[in-house]
């Protein structure tokens, strides 16, 4: 909701996500990226009724982790002091709350560097980090749902840089990157395996408030 009301057209935004909102406070990065030809394949699909639970559910474990790792009390993963955290939270000993928190820590230096990707207009390390955040979601947050995963996959197969599934997870969307030029390429092929939907995508403003005239002045 935060980007659908902040974003800037022919911008795309790194997400610095070093603490949370339930699992995740995101701090948007703005970046130009008018020289950076890439456009997104979006796939649209699945919903399932338990995602909202299981959401919660790695809510749940992510603080307790954090609590685990040295956070204050109430405390969130981002508040968890001190460097090498993904390390720390791998030694954790319970497996499940050491992959929750390892993906949380990993991905937000996945961030830091898909930043750096973005000024250097370098698609092909970007893709790379797409791939691993989707990796990440899929074995170490558990979070991906075959069907998408499926998606994902023919995406690379057609010349994608990257792709990962999107969302809170557990079915829904995916994105891939791509050129321009390939762009309605690779929508075809993810149509013709099994995507619901799939569109070129590019980055635009925001939702803003607008004022128009009419036969009693001024409307917002």
């Amino acid at each position: 909701e935060y980007a659908d009301g902040s974003a800037d057209k022919d911008h795309k935004q790194g997400l610095d996500d070093r603490r949370e909102v339930l699992c995740f406070l995101i701090n948007f990065i703005f970046i130009k990226s008018g020289e950076i030809s890439q456009h997104l394949a979006e796939l649209a699909g699945l919903f399932f009724e338990e995602a909202q639970a299981a959401y919660n559910e790695r809510v749940a474990q992510c603080r307790a982790a954090a609590k685990l790792l040295g956070a204050p009390a109430g405390g969130l993963l981002g508040d968890v002091p001190g460097h090498d955290r993904a390390l720390r939270a791998s030694r954790l000993a319970d497996p499940l709350l050491a992959a929750r928190a390892r993906f949380v820590f990993e991905e937000a230096d996945r961030v830091l560097a898909a930043a750096a990707a973005l000024r250097a207009g370098d698609l092909v390390q970007l893709g790379r980090l797409i791939d691993a955040s989707h990796e990440g979601l899929r074995s170490d947050y558990e979070v991906s749902h075959p069907a998408v995963d499926a998606l994902v996959e023919a995406a690379r197969r057609n010349g994608a840089f990257g792709a990962r599934i999107v969302g809170a997870g557990f079915g829904g969307s995916a994105i891939a990157l791509t050129t321009v030029e390939r762009a309605q390429e690779l929508a075809a092929a993810l149509r013709r395996a099994g995507a619901v939907n799939a569109f070129v995508a590019q980055p635009s403003d925001g939702a803003r408030r607008v004022e128009f005239g009419g036969a009693h002045g001024a409307r917002k």
